[in-house]
């Protein structure tokens, strides 16, 4: 647990000044706030969700941006980072159904995640599965399987977590 002890960072939240939206990830709000991390990209395929970018301050009065653009716009990080990869990026709702996006478009961006992962700049990697995200648990699997035969293996990952 990077981020400490639950007291601790309760404190920090509520003593600091400037939060992302409500709807974006917590847990990077508590990052940015302990200067844990610098900033954050969030490249999206299909829009999903209300997060938005935004900027929040650390403990040190230093000041971070969680920048949301569309894949297209992405760039190779000139530093160090984090990879964060949710399964449901590869995913899209028509109505109140999920389902995967076309499976050349899976591999394409597979590939290119795999080799992020693979980049001496990756220095983490974190996975969110969120079945409830992606259709179901077989969505999860499968993308899990995907990605283990492209480089990265998440099956025992993918496994223990989704119960499968």
């Amino acid at each position: 647990r990077f981020l400490g002890d639950d007291a601790e960072n309760e404190r920090i939240i509520h003593a600091g000044q400037n939060y992302l939206l409500k709807n974006n990830d917590n847990f990077i709000d508590l990052a940015f706030m302990k200067a844990v991390i610098r900033d954050a990209y969030w490249y999206y395929l299909n829009e999903k969700g209300e997060g938005k970018s935004g900027k929040c301050d650390d403990i040190s009065g230093g000041l971070h941006k969680f920048v949301k653009k569309k894949v297209s716009e992405f760039r190779m990080p000139a530093k160090p980072f984090i990879l964060d990869i949710d399964l449901d990026f590869f995913t899209y709702d028509e109505g109140k159904e999920t389902y995967l996006i076309e499976e050349a478009e899976i591999q394409k961006y597979i590939c290119r995640i795999v080799d992020l992962a693979k980049s001496d700049s990756c220095k983490a990697i974190t996975v969110a599965l969120e079945p409830e995200c992606c259709g179901g648990i077989e969505n999860c699997s499968l993308l899990c399987k995907k990605f283990s035969e492209l480089g990265l293996d998440l099956t025992l990952l993918g496994k223990s977590l989704l119960k499968v």
